[in-house]
């Protein structure tokens, strides 16, 4: 968990070391760029180790009236 941190504070570490504002902004956008990278993978991580449920629901056919349901191949007229 601690090298996905690193990057986000090393870049605050050295944004807080800069004399010209420019400098400090360009590396804090970095490290938050860096800390949103850290969140996203660790949720791609959790999503994988932890898969959402998933259902496989056949084809309801609810109408109200009348209505055409053609489910299968299609037949060539003779």
């Amino acid at each position: 968990m601690n090298a996905a941190i690193e990057p986000f504070m090393n870049l605050s570490r050295r944004a807080a070391h800069q004399k010209s504002l420019s400098q400090l902004e360009v590396n804090l956008r970095l490290a938050l760029k860096a800390q949103a990278q850290c969140v996203r993978t660790l949720e791609v991580l959790a999503a994988i180790k932890n898969p959402p449920n998933v259902a496989f629901v056949k084809q309801a056919t609810i109408a109200h009236g009348h209505q055409q349901v053609n489910n299968g191949a299609r037949r060539e007229a003779a």
